[in-house]
């Protein structure tokens, strides 16, 4: 995690500088791990991509082939593609999971469990602690796309009712002066502060009880846990975690806030960056924010929306994980061209 990546395009230097320079920051010096957006996933993997983006899907191809580069796929993304028609959402998730490897994301919940048992227990995370490559049900199995696009439907419903009125209150003060980023600085640390205070709560219970029971919230007429809870209820019944383990859980909370989860803390930078823009929050920006929060702390490139590219980059996050983030623009596909070259050619 710890070893530097130097920036892709330093005009002063040779290509073979730059190649000497190219080394993944997780698994291993000679393997860079690659998270594509679902927009990018359907246009690499497409039958026929776009002009814009053939050199892109052969140059991923390419490196995968000759273990150059690993391209997790994700759950989201299955989702997400359920909204195609059917025999374009199969052709999507077989060549995603044939240039996976078998290797899958873990949802953010599962990374952010990981992240403070092994912060507790002094365990570096491993590989397996963000990816995992376990069977999981293919989109041409019977009846999967179907269930995926109900479950996304639903997902999408939830959101639009929790976030009903205050979109409304956004819809009305979109007109606002531009805000300065002194109020986009306090949004950040305002909710991040939020997501510890929620979590330590339930380390200090669990701490100092020997049963801890959820409260679910209903939305759309199905019951949800709240995400702290979610993350409370894999310590516990995943990872067992103990009363000791979990007062030495709170006091890591109250020592470095919710940074001491950089999934978590990356979720509540996003999420205030909603909020800073003033925009309009939809199913989609919660999926986005769920598989970037998990990711970016792994993944050496991340191929994302511009709008999260943006948000990502203005809060120097693409800068604290040493991740390289492009967008589909045009100049952005040809600097990740330059930088897919240098990592296949490398030595």
């Amino acid at each position: 995690m710890k070893s530097k990546i130097e920036k892709s395009h330093n005009n002063h230097k040779t290509n073979s500088q730059k190649h000497d320079e190219v080394k993944g920051k997780f698994l291993d010096k000679q393997t860079w791990c690659v998270y594509l957006d679902e927009f990018a996933a359907s246009r690499i993997f497409a039958a026929s991509p776009p002009a814009e983006w053939a050199d892109i899907a052969v140059l991923i191809k390419q490196g995968i082939n000759i273990g150059k580069l690993l391209c997790p796929y994700s759950i989201e993304q299955m989702a997400e593609s359920s909204r195609m028609d059917k025999e374009s959402a199969i052709f999507l998730d077989n060549e995603s999971r044939n240039f996976s490897l078998g290797w899958c994301f873990l949802n953010e919940a599962d990374i952010s469990a990981n992240y403070l048992i092994s912060r507790v227990r002094k365990i570096e995370m491993q590989k397996n602690h963000f990816i995992h490559n376990k069977n999981l049900n293919r989109m041409d199995e019977p009846n999967i796309y179907e269930k995926l696009g109900e479950r996304n439907e639903t997902f999408r419903k939830m959101i639009k009712e929790g976030g009903a009125s205050v979109n409304i209150i956004r819809t009305v003060t979109r007109s606002s002066p531009r805000r300065k980023k002194v109020y986009r600085d306090f949004l950040v640390n305002h909710i991040k502060n939020d997501y510890a205070e929620e979590l330590k709560k339930r380390m200090f219970w669990l701490g100092t009880q020997t049963r801890y029971t959820p409260k679910p919230i209903t939305l759309t007429g199905h019951d949800i846990l709240f995400w702290a809870d979610v993350i409370s209820h894999l310590l516990v019944r995943e990872h067992h975690m103990t009363q000791i383990e979990a007062q030495a859980a709170f006091w890591i909370l109250e020592k470095e806030g919710i940074d001491a989860i950089p999934s978590l803390s990356i979720r509540a930078s996003l999420e205030a960056m909603i909020v800073y823009k003033n925009s309009i929050e939809i199913h989609n920006d919660q999926m986005d924010i769920l598989r970037i929060a998990g990711a970016l702390p792994f993944a050496d490139i991340m191929l994302i929306d511009g709008s999260k590219a943006h948000d990502v980059r203005e809060l120097n996050l693409d800068k604290k994980f040493q991740t390289n983030i492009y967008s589909g623009k045009k100049k952005e596909l040809e600097n990740l061209s330059e930088r897919l070259n240098c990592i296949i050619l490398a030595d």
